[in-house]
């Protein structure tokens, strides 16, 4: 499989390449260079830089064919051959649609801060977020009318050879401008929509889990812990500790129960008859008898700066009265998600539920219906 030059020509029976430097014996391709004996991270499906050159690992070397120098426009740009499953030179500038293969070759990937998919315009540069990574076009290399930067309506970004913003204002025209949070709530019950917000609360004897789901609190099949909203399942007497909401040690293995094999008095470090009292012990196997009854229990509760939830040793900080739910060893109060339809002809309230719908031949954008545009060629 060859890499696209301007002249090289590849067949199943015969390759004919005219090298014009020995240093390009390993890369496929006349047009092709070696530009490095180490291809570090980048792969035989390529990547392209900035400047619009393609390079690929190819037999262990780091090979380039600069595409602006092609003679042919048709070869001029770099981006994903989808045909071929590798980037290389052509007409096309899209990345790999999977994303698994970047455009940017490693080291030029510019993360995208608050520029999202949909992009914006600095004057006439293109400026958009891709597989995490900022790209950008100057339009203004283009013939008229491909020269300006502006909103495309279909399907609803912005491109090369369009003018003005997005109608909805839900993506500004210009880059420099903060691009609105998107709230969502989608598959939570609660917690935070990703702009600040929540996407509801708990019921009482409920909470909030680490899934955004509201879970029961419960003390069913625990005999110590936490119940999950700050309250307590019990506590363990002593020489017992609570693990995973059962107490564990007591019996033969007390503490100090066998004074020659005892971790009494001896806990991080190696105990009494030649065993051991560390973390380590456990993975090894070589713990003394009483090892969890003894230095499992001792746990410090730590309760400073919290009014409820778990003490870190099973134990509780406190319980929250009615209409608050334990968040971070905080007592927060219930809030009702309250709709906001505000200057929205349609869309989300906020809440989960509508604040309309558009009739045909429109669509909502940004809460406001905006009338379905047919492309016209030009």
């Amino acid at each position: 499989m060859c890499r696209i030059t301007s002249t090289v020509v590849c067949t199943f029976a015969l390759v004919t390449v005219l090298w014009s430097d020995s240093a390009f014996a390993q890369c496929s391709g006349n047009n092709s260079e070696q530009i490095s004996d180490d291809c570090g991270d980048t792969g035989f499906e390529g990547c392209c830089t900035i400047e619009g050159t393609s390079q690929w690992c190819e037999n262990d070397v780091l090979c380039e064919v600069r595409c602006m120098e092609n003679a042919d426009p048709a070869l001029v740009k770099c981006g994903w051959d989808d045909a071929s499953g590798f980037y290389d030179c052509g007409g096309h500038t899209q990345p790999d649609p999977s994303c698994v293969n970047p455009w940017n070759c490693p080291g030029e990937c510019v993360p995208c801060g608050n520029i999202v998919y949909e992009g914006c315009c600095d004057g006439q540069t293109l400026t958009w977020c891709e597989c995490g990574c900022i790209r950008t076009i100057d339009c203004s290399q283009n013939t008229p009318p491909g020269d300006t930067c502006g909103w495309l309506t279909d399907p609803g970004f912005y491109d090369c050879g369009q003018l003005d913003g997005d109608p909805s204002g839900a993506f500004p025209i210009d880059c420099d401008k903060d691009v609105p949070c998107v709230p969502d709530c989608t598959g939570k019950d609660c917690g935070d929509d990703g702009c600040g917000l929540s996407c509801g609360t708990c019921d009482a004897n409920y909470f909030c889990d680490g899934n955004d789901q509201c879970a029961i609190c419960t003390c069913m099949g625990k005999e110590c812990g936490d119940d999950g909203c700050g309250g307590s399942c019990g506590t363990c007497t002593e020489g017992y500790s609570c693990q995973g909401g059962t107490c564990v040690g007591g019996g033969t293995g007390a503490c100090g129960a066998d004074p020659t094999e005892t971790c009494q008095d001896y806990c991080g470090e190696q105990g009494a008859g030649g065993c051991y009292c560390d973390e380590a012990c456990v993975d090894y196997g070589d713990c003394c008898p009483d090892y969890e009854s003894c230095c499992s229990g001792t746990c410090t509760p730590d309760c400073v700066s919290k009014d409820c939830g778990d003490d870190g040793c099973g134990g509780s900080c406190g319980t929250c009265t009615e209409g608050y739910s334990c968040q971070g060893g905080t007592c927060v109060e219930n809030q009702v998600c309250v709709p906001d339809c505000a200057g929205k002809d349609c869309g989300d309230d906020g809440c989960g539920g509508s604040c309309g719908t558009c009739t045909e031949g429109y669509s909502c954008q940004g809460g406001t219906c905006v009338k379905n545009q047919v492309c016209v060629p030009d």
